[in-house]
């Protein structure tokens, strides 16, 4: 949660309290506080509004972790090394089709982000994100899957990054699938676009 998000929530809580207090006042003189009710529902409804956009800042941090990971092999195993990693997360951007906003960098074009996105459809087949649960509670399971075929070595290679992340950091329909839906794995293919 940005600064900012936190600084109007603490502003919010504070001011529901403020509703509380005086509700309570108001019970303990044996008053209605019914007066308080639009004030109440007001404070909750910018309560809710901060916790979807903080659910929105998680979703794009989780989403430039992915490409991350993705832009991370890209450099070592396919590009090795010739270009930074900014520049590789870029094409992986481009070569996943992303259209993000607030992820694509508007500034000057890069022909090299071109040219590795063009490399790039060369040796990549797919890029798949797999999310599991594990026997520990409130531990999953996030694995990268990246298949290749590099033409000097000639067969399909599959390279998985896995590692172990919380609830809070599964995505809003990762966490659907595993509650409301009892589904115990979940798989999305972000190259080729389904």
């Amino acid at each position: 949660m940005n600064g900012q998000r936190m600084s109007d929530l603490e502003k919010l809580l504070n001011s529901l309290e403020d509703v509380i207090k005086e509700a309570r006042l108001a019970i303990a003189k044996s008053q209605s506080p019914t007066h308080l009710i639009e004030s109440f529902k007001a404070r909750m409804d910018d309560l809710a509004k901060i916790f979807i956009l903080t659910e929105s800042d998680l979703e794009l941090e989780h989403k430039k972790y992915i490409y991350s990971n993705v832009a991370k092999f890209v450099k070592d195993k396919i590009d090795n090394q010739n270009n930074n990693l900014d520049t590789c997360v870029k094409a992986v951007y481009s070569l996943c089709g992303e259209t993000d906003s607030q992820l694509l960098d508007t500034g000057a074009h890069n022909p090299k982000i071109d040219e590795l996105k063009i490399a790039l459809k060369a040796v990549v087949m797919s890029i798949k994100i797999h999310y599991g649960k594990t026997d520990v509670a409130e531990a999953y399971n996030l694995k990268t899957e990246i298949i290749t075929i590099i033409p000097r070595e000639g067969n399909p290679k599959i390279t998985r990054i896995e590692e172990e992340i919380s609830w809070d950091d599964l995505p809003s329909d990762v966490r659907h699938s595993f509650f409301k839906e009892g589904e115990s794995s979940v798989s999305f293919q972000i190259y080729p676009q389904e």
